[in-house]
């Protein structure tokens, strides 16, 4: 499974506000407007290409908000075993630092899942060699599991 960007509802609405707003400004306007109407339609051309807030995963058509945890490096099989649904909860130490939890979560019906809505995945990363790697793989979550980790 792999997780790929995508553009949300809420990217293409701010983008495409920009461009009309842009639109307007170059038809309404005297010329100083529409060199401002003109920064601001391109500045909506470039929203609308680079501007990806949500994710997906292949083969699934929903849409996930990715939110990101910290936790300390002395809770790493605990928590694993908590994703991989083995524990029912897990204690984080208060010192925060080396292990980074990518949670995605969503709504959508379309995510496949007969159970339990919201659910999402979680992804879990360790911080060695001055950079942060993946550890395990990106487990599936159950909304308990997602409230827990809130």
């Amino acid at each position: 499974m792999e997780i790929v960007k995508s553009r949300s509802v809420k990217d293409w609405a701010i983008s495409l506000l920009f461009i009309i707003i842009g639109v307007v400004m170059m038809i309404l306007g005297s010329t100083e407007v529409l060199v401002l109407g003109a920064i601001v339609f391109v500045f909506g051309l470039l929203l609308l290409l680079i501007c990806k807030s949500a994710c997906r995963f292949t083969g699934n058509p929903a849409q996930y908000a990715r939110s990101t945890k910290e936790y300390s490096a002395s809770c790493k099989t605990a928590l694993c075993d908590f994703l991989a649904g083995k524990a029912d909860s897990f204690e984080n130490p208060e010192d925060a630092g080396g292990i980074l939890l990518y949670v995605y979560t969503t709504k959508d019906k379309r995510a496949g899942d007969d159970t339990e809505i919201p659910f999402g995945y979680a992804r879990m990363y360790e911080f060695s060699q001055y950079e942060y790697v993946p550890v395990g793989d990106i487990y599936k979550l159950t909304a308990a599991q997602i409230a827990k980790l809130q």
